[in-house]
């Protein structure tokens, strides 16, 4: 079983052209609001540090105030806002897998699909920890058993957006069946983007990388599940 790599790319930079609106100001949309979600997180962590002190650690001194800062200063409250902030650039970017989705399918999608995932809030959360502790089971083994879970689990986000009421049980066992014999096939995917993965940590280069590399990575999900030939009018939204 083989994917066709070249020919999922080329769909996706296909679909993603003349869309309304752009797809690259949806990707521009999602990287401003998880940076800004990012700088709250990282202030209710360590407050009374600033951004700057944070990121250009210079001095054991300064090593030491700021981890201070962590372990003594947060109360209960920050730490609570800490956590409701992770949560909310998990859903947010569970909201970009569903935007680009639908981008695959060339289903009319916005701004309004990064925040889809909120409409599911419980069952996908309970998918993304359960995917978590598997995988991190599977880790203390070896390092390899645990990437051979990642990929064994990684197409259960995809499921539970097209099946919102499936359990996060059945969609992981599903990601099970579907991916045997394709976990290779999923590595050298993602391996064959190794050159737009470096292009995403220079500063807003992202813009254009990320939505072309999910909405691949959303056409291997349809091509490895047999919904390459769906009609384009079906709601898989939450």
């Amino acid at each position: 079983m083989i994917l066709e790599r070249a020919q999922l790319k080329a769909d996706a930079r296909e679909a993603m052209r003349g869309r309304t609106p752009s797809t690259y100001l949806v990707a521009l949309a999602f990287i401003v609001i998880l940076a800004v979600l990012e700088m709250l997180g990282t202030r209710l962590q360590f407050p009374g540090v600033t951004l700057a002190e944070l990121f250009s650690v210079e001095t054991e001194a300064q090593a030491d105030r700021i981890m201070n800062a962590y372990l003594t200063s947060p109360g209960v409250l920050n730490r609570l806002l800490s956590y409701a902030v992770s949560l909310m650039e998990m859903m947010i970017t569970v909201g970009f897998i569903s935007y680009t989705l639908c981008v695959s399918r060339r289903i009319d999608a916005g701004f309004d699909e990064l925040f889809a995932a909120f409409g599911n809030f419980f069952r996908l959360l309970a998918l993304r920890v359960l995917t978590a502790l598997l995988v991190f089971a599977w880790s203390l083994l070896l390092i390899v058993p645990g990437i051979i879970a990642a990929y064994r689990y990684s197409l259960a986000v995809y499921i539970q957006l097209d099946d919102p009421d499936k359990s996060p049980i059945d969609c992981l066992r599903e990601s099970r069946e579907r991916t045997s014999g394709w976990k290779m096939q999923l590595f050298l995917f993602d391996l064959s983007f190794i050159g737009w993965y470096l292009l995403s940590a220079v500063p807003f280069v992202s813009v254009y990388t990320m939505p072309y590399i999910y909405t691949a990575k959303a056409n291997a999900y349809r091509a490895i599940t047999g919904r390459m030939d769906e009609p384009a009018h079906v709601d898989f939204t939450i």
